[in-house]
């Protein structure tokens, strides 16, 4: 009998720390906001303000809550024996909309209101109102442990999640080590100046020729070594460059040459 796959355990490689202190700022910038629904529902009478209270809110809105304070009207109306006063009961049940004003906005300008994200741009770094709870015991609005994990989980860790992932990964290592360790072998040639990554395509041409294995730009090294920089090519876009920078452009014949040796 074949022996069953072990299944494979997935490796945490990075947990954006900076990101998470961000969730926590822009929880800063909803406090107000969320006070101030709090504050809306609290003059309303209907009782303590609750978590429940807060996600019923998010979730189900103002249509929703509408038909809670209607109830909570017709309660309170039975409790005071008006039941047999069909008029009273309909002016004041007509009149609660306006009641209701000043939450519904709050709540309209909490759904609305876009977080500073700080220096994370995308939609994933935004804190969603989802996280945000109200602690009953505290009587605050806080991110709970369980939305903090959850929040780390999903937007700040990053895992590898297969063999497959872990060679690329591994493979990926060699090559951060090899290119600190070009960046350390060439400043006798570049001096202090920054090195971008994305200059070792001049160096290491990929695809030119699609049927063998990448070599190195003999010229292109030699023109870095002679000279601390690398060109983007040697076509006729890089000529007044090179001759403020005082370089001679190679002849066609040692480019034939050079390119022969590749």
């Amino acid at each position: 009998m074949a022996k069953k796959k072990a299944e494979f355990k997935r490796i945490l490689i990075h947990e954006d720390k900076k990101l998470f202190d961000d969730f926590q700022r822009q929880f800063k910038q909803y406090k107000p906001l969320l006070e101030n629904l709090k504050k809306h529902y609290q003059l309303l009478e209907m009782g303590p303000f609750t978590n429940k209270v807060f996600k019923n809110l998010l979730e189900g809105g103002m249509v929703e809550f509408t038909k809670v304070y209607e109830a909570f009207i017709d309660k309170e109306l039975d409790n005071g024996s008006t039941t047999s006063n069909r008029s009273l009961r309909n002016r004041i049940k007509n009149g609660f909309e306006n009641d209701l004003l000043p939450l519904s906005n709050t709540l309209d300008t909490l759904k609305r209101f876009e977080p500073r994200y700080g220096k994370y741009r995308d939609v994933r770094s935004r804190l969603d109102l989802k996280h945000i709870s109200y602690n009953d015991k505290l009587m605050a609005f806080w991110i709970s442990r369980e939305d903090s994990e959850t929040l780390k989980e999903k937007r700040c860790r990053t895992y590898i999640e297969s063999v497959q992932e872990q060679r690329a990964y591994d493979s990926l290592e060699k090559v951060r080590k090899a290119y600190l360790e070009f960046m350390e072998n060439a400043k006798p040639f570049r001096g202090v100046e920054r090195f971008d990554m994305g200059e070792l395509r001049y160096l290491i041409p990929m695809g030119v020729n699609s049927d063998k294995a990448p070599q190195i730009n003999t010229l292109q090294f030699k023109q870095f070594v002679n000279n601390g920089k690398i060109f983007a090519g040697f076509d006729m876009t890089m000529a007044s460059t090179k001759a403020k920078q005082g370089i001679k452009s190679p002849s066609s014949t040692q480019s034939i040459i050079e390119e022969s040796l590749l």
